[in-house]
């Protein structure tokens, strides 16, 4: 879950209780998502960043740079190579996951609260 804390929480479902903070966000965190090996999540912020987390450490493996806005939303592509990001700055961005570095800036025009991969990847909405 996401926190206004800056920070990413993980929870075990079974016995509804905590079992890692993932911190290091300078602001709220918006969204968060699993990547399909659920060895890793990435999260994204109001400070403009994501982060790309080691579930099973709680460590940072990558932080992403390079939106100038809030980023509002992140989604992970079905063959975890690619995120893609959307912020307040108007727009999308695609990361590759494996450097961290931005692949692609799609301009949307006006601030993108939400980003979908199709089931085949092939597909952004």
């Amino acid at each position: 879950s996401s926190c206004y804390d800056g920070g990413l929480r993980l929870f075990d479902t079974q016995r509804l209780t905590p079992l890692r903070l993932m911190a290091g966000h300078l602001s709220d965190v918006t969204a968060a998502r699993f990547h399909p090996s659920d060895a890793y999540a990435v999260s994204a912020s109001h400070d403009g960043t994501l982060r790309l987390w080691d579930v099973s450490s709680s460590g940072c493996v990558r932080l992403l740079l390079g939106h100038t806005g809030p980023v509002t939303d992140v989604a992970i592509a079905p063959r975890a190579e690619v995120a893609a990001s959307a912020s307040l700055d108007e727009t999308v961005r695609l990361w590759d996951l494996g450097s961290g570095r931005a692949r692609a800036s799609l301009p949307h025009g006006e601030p993108v609260s939400q980003v979908a991969f199709s089931s085949d990847g092939q597909l952004l909405a």
